[in-house]
């Protein structure tokens, strides 16, 4: 058995026993990316991956994990972000006071 963590907006945790593996799709593409980050109220999901900053709708991420949309369709959406600024180091978000803060 594997136990699964899963986050909630008001940073609550439930944790959860997952038995069938089949349940999860992959629908990225990246080896071992360094930090991901969901932010529901930018429907923003983002991949922070061989020192570049990656961002995905995050409805089109829940409608991929379905199997609603293609990976075409998934790479299609996505937007490189930071590029022009070079390497991204690190990708951390929070929300301080209702305001969503990314540094």
């Amino acid at each position: 058995m594997l136990l699964n963590t899963v986050g909630h907006r008001n940073s609550h945790f439930y944790w959860s026993l997952i038995q069938l593996l089949a349940a999860f799709r992959k629908v990225l593409e990246f080896n071992e990316p360094t930090s991901i980050a969901a932010i529901p109220i930018f429907d923003k999901f983002l991949v922070h991956c061989e020192k570049a900053l990656y961002s995905y709708p995050l409805d089109m991420i829940a409608r991929a994990s379905r199997g609603e949309v293609t990976f075409k369709d998934l790479d299609n959406s996505m937007e490189r972000l930071a590029k022009e600024h070079g390497a991204v180091s690190f990708l951390k978000t929070d929300s301080i006071n209702g305001r969503t803060l990314g540094k």
